[in-house]
């Protein structure tokens, strides 16, 4: 099931950097990939101390160096300007996308803090 899920997110993740990569500059598909990136490592962290609390504070630091340049990537991917795209249905495309990202890290935000809230020493 972890297996379908990480499978899952990757082909999602490489569905949704084809259209952007052709339409928006270099930079906005390399923070694509390292957003996606960052995420699944994150989503693994994130489980594997859910599931075992002894990964607890180790797991939430690890995420916590993950998230920091994430945020700033993510503000930074949010930013792609309309003329990078050949035509406005392409921006408009990418701006779901985006949106969709937004809420993935939001969902991810909370995980993470409902662990941190959880461990045993809330380090």
């Amino acid at each position: 099931m972890l297996i379908q899920k990480f499978l899952i997110s990757g082909l999602l993740g490489l569905s949704l950097l084809a259209p952007m990569a052709t339409h928006a500059d270099g930079n906005h598909a390399s923070l694509l990939l390292m957003l996606i990136s960052n995420k699944i490592k994150m989503e693994k962290l994130v489980k594997a101390a859910e599931d075992d609390p002894s990964l607890c504070s180790e797991n939430s630091q690890q995420i916590s160096n993950l998230m920091k340049p994430s945020m700033h990537m993510l503000a930074e991917y949010s930013q792609e300007k309309s003329g990078n795209y050949v035509n406005q249905s392409a921006y408009a495309d990418s701006l779901v996308q985006r949106a969709k990202m937004m809420e993935n890290y939001s969902v991810l935000l909370e995980r993470y803090f409902s662990l941190r809230n959880s461990c045993p020493l809330n380090s």
